[in-house]
């Protein structure tokens, strides 16, 4: 994927800034830079490091169409639908006690990568929405629910709603 190369170069960014950025080696970025075939996760998050944001199509003879949903776009969609909706959020840790388990859609982040849930206590609990697995709808007397990939776990020591990978 030579272009991914010329991407970051062309963007004035050096692998170690690009390593640095994304958590992993300076080898392991010039693997994805060399690489004939990449997971879409993988080339999202190069692109995201260099200050873009990848979009899928194919092309077909009337034009081209979007593919939505490999990379978070269809929750991204889905969590501006429910800014300021109340729901629940799963897994949770405890999830037993003396708390209701109660999150309201507070935002999504500028980038669009994150949503904060607020908790009923005023915690703001940041969620990557690659991590949003899926969104049950509410059913009587259910809030609806995101699932997630991680959990939303009480911190002790800070005393805080945190999400966990």
């Amino acid at each position: 994927m030579q272009a991914v190369l010329q991407l970051r170069a062309a963007r004035g960014f050096t692998r170690a800034q690009i390593s640095q950025t994304l958590g992993i080696t300076h080898a392991a970025v010039s693997k994805l830079e060399f690489r004939n075939d990449a997971y879409i996760s993988s080339l999202r998050k190069f692109i995201d490091a260099i200050g873009g944001r990848l979009e899928l199509s194919a092309v077909f003879p009337h034009g081209p169409v979007r593919i939505l949903g490999l990379d978070g776009d269809d929750m991204v969609d889905l969590a501006r639908k429910k800014v300021n909706t109340v729901c629940r959020l799963s897994p949770l840790n405890p999830a037993q006690g003396n708390f209701r388990n109660w999150f309201r859609v507070h935002s999504l982040s500028a980038d669009e990568h994150t949503v904060n849930f607020e908790k009923d206590n005023g915690d703001l609990v940041e969620v990557p929405i690659r991590r949003i697995r899926e969104y049950l709808p509410a059913t009587d007397p259910k809030l609806a629910t995101f699932v997630l990939d991680g959990r939303v776990q009480w911190h002790e020591d800070i005393q805080r709603w945190r999400f966990a990978e």
